[in-house]
């Protein structure tokens, strides 16, 4: 920052600024970067990763991480990516061309649901997105074990088995796949996010590990009941998302930093502050 500056300055005035080097807004973010790297001079080494837990803000956003890394994996979406054929066979759905074509498909209607929801996250924010997601996909997944359930009794009901695995593709790929390297990064420091980014892909592939030996076991004894714990997962999530993850939409580093040494961080970054900016650059926030 210190040999760089006059370069931050023009890219702050360029997109928060609209061009003036002198908007109090911009002058505001530099002197708060300025401040927050040099609270933080000392050593960074790669092999220490003490920073990612050594206070109580560094461990709550170290959480944060971890459970973006597992939900983003546990929420039922590996079920249909990689068990799709035994899924639609436990439907009742035996034609492995019929199979095939529905395995094809689906990935289609996902891709073009994250599309749209990448569009709105600066509008929606994380936590509308991340629990809207999840909403869709536990209703999808109470629908796609009522209708596995009965399949077997009542073939033309498997076909209801179809809309589900679509529905929750279209659901979770709306809410969660834009988000789910994008929050675990925001949620960071600056100067964390390279370990912390490491942290969040090794428990990702342990979270995929289990996936991959675990469902399939389950499918095989189970069947249709292991759908069940799925909801009850979704439920788990929905709630820890709702009491602890903060948005970050619309925020710099530097108002991160403050939210996470709050005492509820939650609470902290979904408070409604209107703000306003004098002449001479000094910022008033008043709670509404």
């Amino acid at each position: 920052m210190k040999d760089r500056r006059e370069e931050a300055i023009a890219v702050l005035a360029k997109y928060h600024g609209e061009g003036d080097r002198n908007s109090p807004l911009v002058e505001l973010q530099v002197r708060e970067i300025v401040e927050d790297m040099s609270s933080a001079t000392d050593n960074n080494p790669w092999w220490q990763f003490k920073e990612l837990f050594n206070t109580r803000a560094a461990r709550y956003r170290l959480y944060l991480v971890i459970c973006m890394a597992f939900f983003g994996q546990w929420s039922g979406n590996n079920v249909v990516s990689y068990f799709m054929p035994a899924m639609l066979k436990s439907a009742g759905i035996l034609d492995t061309n019929r199979q095939l074509l529905i395995n094809a498909i689906n990935p289609i209607f996902s891709m073009l649901a994250a599309i749209y929801g990448a569009t709105l996250l600066d509008k929606l924010g994380r936590r509308v997105m991340l629990m809207g997601g999840l909403v869709g996909a536990l209703f999808s997944y109470v629908l796609l074990t009522a209708f596995t359930a009965v399949s077997a009794e009542k073939p033309n009901l498997a076909y209801g088995t179809i809309v589900a695995i679509f529905l929750f593709g279209v659901f979770f790929a709306w809410g969660w796949t834009p988000l789910q390297t994008l929050y675990a990064v925001e949620v960071l420091e600056n100067r964390t996010r390279a370990k912390g980014s490491g942290l969040n892909f090794l428990f990702l592939n342990v979270a995929m590990v289990v996936n991959t030996y675990g469902i399939s076991v389950g499918i095989a004894k189970i069947g249709w009941k292991l759908y069940l714990v799925y909801i009850v997962w979704i439920c788990v999530e929905l709630v820890t998302i709702f009491f602890f993850f903060v948005e970050t939409k619309g925020r710099s580093l530097e108002e991160l930093s403050e939210i996470f040494e709050a005492k509820n961080p939650r609470k902290a970054s979904t408070r409604k502050v209107k703000v306003a900016v004098t002449e001479n650059g000094t910022v008033l926030e008043t709670e509404s």
